[in-house]
């Protein structure tokens, strides 16, 4: 199964190679600078029209990050890009998108999620074929979402009706009404020394924390193949709500002006409740599932690609193809087992390069 999709993978490259750079279109006619340390394919030489727009040395880019999620709260950060494209003198500078690229993102979000990330690539390292990628930082998501996995996941919303075991079923609730459910304080489950009573208020949530780290690089061939090579590592810290207290209300007393005896405060106030076990640690203990408990997810990596894109950051005319393996095993550090193979194909064209220089017909198949 995996060698016929690789034969598929191979076959609809190389049509897409032919049909892009043979079928349609011309090249545009310049002359090839003299002094190219090693061979680059014309097809990746920039056009004239975004080589006037290229700037020497380098530059900031600064982008602010606004979004609003049911689950992650509303977010905001920055994230910043400092380029480096070279000197003009240098004949590499109408080949290669950017020379240097140095990138930080910031965000945090209201409910807890959390990223930090940098990255650092360099094209056609110290004028060589070879260029290299890295990138590492720190991901939290402290509300993820977890509703069990295959079809049961998929099933309608239900609940009853404030989290009590002896009210009808509701059916095919919205997610705002089965979450409303759920904090109630419930008399089901198994009872703890906080009293006889637990809430489900994050049932199906639990936070994942995510440091990690990617090494990447390729060297080139005959001005567009490459081969490629790299190395991830990431650590997966689980943690579910059980037993943890929260401040819930009372299923009877809730919006309601009573007193509870003896006690200065109202019957609707929320009261200190432990949490009953989480919809993950149910799938746990069913061992349906793997990794509650976290752990390193290592893995090596290899590959091929065709590339003739003019200007791989914003490209006119070209081909991308891709092709990678990667493999998550023991001997890597790794405490999950897998193989995954990608593979992708992307094609740019510019019917009508004089009168419209940016209008680009483009396609991905994956």
């Amino acid at each position: 199964m995996k060698l016929r999709f690789i034969f598929k993978s191979v076959v609809y490259c190389l049509l897409a190679i032919f049909c892009v750079s043979f079928g349609i279109g011309s090249e545009e006619k310049r002359l090839v600078p003299k002094n190219l340390p090693f061979e680059v394919s014309e097809k990746q030489r920039i056009s004239e029209e975004d080589l006037k727009n290229k700037v020497e040395g380098w530059y900031p880019v600064f982008i602010p990050i606004l979004f609003k999620d049911a689950t992650l709260g509303a977010g905001y950060g920055v994230t910043g890009t400092f380029i480096n494209n070279g000197k003009k003198d240098n004949p590499l500078f109408e080949y290669s998108p950017y020379r240097d690229a140095l990138s930080v993102t910031l965000a945090n979000s209201t409910k807890g999620m959390q990223l930090y990330f940098a990255e650092y690539s360099t094209k056609y390292w110290r004028d060589t074929p070879y260029s290299f990628h890295f990138s590492g930082g720190y991901e939290k998501i402290a509300n993820a979402l977890y509703f069990g996995i295959g079809e049961e996941s998929m099933k309608p919303l239900s609940g009853r009706n404030r989290n009590q075991p002896e009210s009808p079923q509701n059916e095919r609730l919205s997610f705002s009404e089965y979450e409303e459910n759920l904090k109630y304080r419930s008399s089901a489950g198994n009872f703890s020394t906080f009293g006889n009573h637990e809430t489900n208020k994050m049932y199906n949530r639990y936070s994942i924390e995510t440091p990690f780290f990617e090494a990447l690089g390729d060297r080139g061939f005959f001005g567009l193949w490459k081969l490629a090579a790299g190395f991830s590592t990431s650590r997966s810290i689980v943690r579910t709500y059980d037993n943890a207290v929260y401040n819930s209300p009372d299923p009877y007393f809730h919006n309601t002006p009573f007193k509870i005896k003896g006690s200065p405060v109202n019957a609707d106030s929320d009261i200190p409740t432990p949490h009953g076990k989480t919809k993950l640690s149910e799938d746990f203990d069913a061992k349906k599932i793997t990794g509650y408990n976290g752990g390193f997810v290592n893995s090596a990596r290899f590959g091929f690609a065709y590339d003739s894109r003019d200007f791989s950051l914003d490209p006119n005319k070209g081909v991308l193809c891709e092709l990678t393996h990667e493999v998550s095993r023991k001997f890597v550090g790794s405490d999950f087992h897998f193989g995954k193979t990608f593979t992708q194909v992307k094609f740019f064209y510019s019917p009508f390069p004089e009168k419209f220089k940016k209008f680009v017909i483009a396609g991905r198949v994956a």
